[in-house]
């Protein structure tokens, strides 16, 4: 099966982040609905939900693990906010164990790197401009550079990403999103959850 979508750029820039340009490390499952995908990155399954909806019963631990014992997880920054006002949808995002608290801020620096290249202008073509140095989980290294270069190199930045799988169905219109109407100017802002 080929998958592809906004969910999948995402695990396979996680992917980039980790195994540099071996992208087909990452592997695919699909779940049934929502509660069979935090049970299954409950018990381990999964390492990453994509598409989860970020919701405060995910975030505070009211979700019943298949043990019967409550989960509480983590969740990057939202990379998809629904138009449809009807449904009052929730704002989309990739969603971890919250005890692994290396592991779920690795994710969210992923998805932030995305925006980051995309607010600077920075391509798959241009991605070597990404930070000379960076400092995060305490230490600066080459290594951290070259693991955002490798995502940007793969995947896009987030706009390249946005255009490939949503720009179709939900057009942007020369802004990043519906919460940040100025036209591709300065940082991304996204609500409170």
């Amino acid at each position: 099966q080929v998958w592809s979508g906004m969910d999948v750029d995402l695990c396979r820039a996680v992917a980039a982040g980790i195994f540099g340009r071996n992208t087909s490390a990452v592997k695919f499952m699909q779940v049934h609905d929502a509660d069979d995908g935090f049970a299954a990155l409950s018990n381990g399954t999964l390492d990453i939900m994509s598409g989860a909806d970020v919701t405060l019963k995910a975030s505070v631990g009211s979700i019943l693990s298949s043990g019967g014992s409550e989960e509480v997880f983590s969740f990057s920054p939202p990379y998809f906010y629904s138009t449809d006002n009807v449904n009052d949808s929730p704002p989309i995002a990739l969603a971890t164990r919250k005890d692994d608290c290396q592991w779920s801020d690795f994710v969210r620096w992923v998805v932030f790197s995305t925006f980051y290249a995309e607010e600077n202008s920075i391509t798959n073509i241009t991605f070597s401009y990404m930070p000379p140095e960076i400092n995060l989980f305490g230490t600066t290294n080459a290594s951290l550079t070259a693991m955002f270069q490798n995502i940007i190199d793969l995947v896009g930045n987030y706009g390249q990403m946005y255009d490939r799988n949503l720009e179709l169905f939900y057009p942007r219109n020369g802004t990043r999103n519906m919460l940040n109407k100025i036209p591709l100017i300065g940082p991304q802002h996204f609500p409170l959850l």
